[in-house]
């Protein structure tokens, strides 16, 4: 069963990296990790999530893909900054956690977000006009100038398409 494990792994890895020669040419991805170049990190980075977010239906192993790719360039990045002395590679490796920190919080899958009523049906914007307009026995507000001020609201709101 770990087995199954680690190759999928792989397999997300291997997306990455093929997802990297598609975009900038092959070995991109190899090119990116050994010069350090977090520009270019960050645009693969950025275009795979984008390629992988944008499938008509995402699954529980598309968000896993992303995070094993984003903890594969990050653990090789920082892997590679903790051998050296230089301070370009702390500076590199400080960027990079900024860009972890950021990234982590991309989230592959869609919300199932309700689907909103895009219109009023008809008999109810007829009621509301009757029961709003200023001069109607049926208005629930005392004041005129209150009965004046909803019903401009509700014009207003009714014509920019807010239900």
């Amino acid at each position: 069963m770990a087995d199954s494990t680690h190759i999928k792994k792989l397999r997300y890895i291997d997306n990455l990296y093929q997802h990297g020669d598609a975009l900038r040419g092959h070995g991109a991805l190899d090119d990116a990790l050994g010069t350090l170049n977090d520009g270019d990190l960050a645009e693969i980075l950025e275009s795979w999530f984008i390629s992988i977010r944008n499938q008509p239906a995402t699954t529980e192993s598309d968000e896993t893909r992303w995070q094993v790719g984003l903890s594969f360039v990050t653990s090789v990045v920082a892997w590679i900054a903790k051998s050296d002395t230089h301070k370009t590679l702390r500076h590199i490796e400080s960027r990079l956690h900024q860009l972890s920190v950021l990234y982590s919080q991309f989230r592959v899958k869609k919300r199932n977000t309700p689907e909103m009523i895009r219109s009023l049906p008809a008999s109810t914007v007829e009621v509301l006009y009757q029961i709003l307009d200023p001069e109607s026995k049926d208005n629930p507000f005392p004041r005129v100038q209150t009965r004046w001020r909803v019903y401009v609201a509700f014009i207003l709101m009714l014509h920019q398409g807010l239900r």
